[in-house]
């Protein structure tokens, strides 16, 4: 087999921009609830009041680490190596996991793009196996073009059946 490959590194950045638009919302939230709490000014209700702003004030810089910390993290733990036998996946910061795809077991693939991904020239490569565990795979954090070659040579050679 070939040896692993990195996931583009502008992938940490689109993991970051989403974890920071994910922080915004749990935030405005969390702030809506303050707010409606605070102004219904009703003295049985301050005990929660006490809850949500210590609970904020707690969620808060685990959210800025996930934003911020997390995808450089996870990034260090990310490869994969596609060859004529499949694919395989390696992941996990914490808890490691490696997901091997024969290349028999491929029906078909696709390749998407959300509008972060777009904007940084990424895609997800996306594999349908046979079967319903892992019966479908994803990989991030592609360059575009990489994951459509990718797509393509994990498809069944002329006229082969993967099935």
């Amino acid at each position: 087999m070939s040896d692993l490959q990195r996931l583009d590194p502008r992938y940490v950045t689109v993991q970051r921009i989403t974890g920071w638009i994910m922080f915004a919302i749990i935030m405005s939230v969390w702030t809506m609830g303050f707010a409606i709490v605070f102004w219904t000014g009703e003295q049985g209700l301050r005990w929660i009041l006490w809850t949500i702003g210590v609970s904020g004030a707690m969620l808060a810089p685990l959210l800025i680490w996930l934003a911020t910390g997390w995808p450089a993290l996870s990034y260090r733990y990310a490869a994969y190596r596609i060859d004529d036998l499949g694919m395989e996946i390696h992941s996990g910061a914490f808890i490691r996991s490696i997901t091997t795809v024969p290349r028999s077991r491929v029906q078909h693939t696709d390749v998407e793009q959300g509008p972060l991904e777009r904007r940084f020239g990424l895609g997800t490569l996306v594999v349908y196996t046979a079967g319903t565990h892992h019966a479908r795979v994803e990989l991030p954090g592609l360059e575009y073009d990489t994951a459509k070659r990718m797509r393509d040579m994990l498809l069944p050679k002329h006229g082969a059946d993967a099935v």
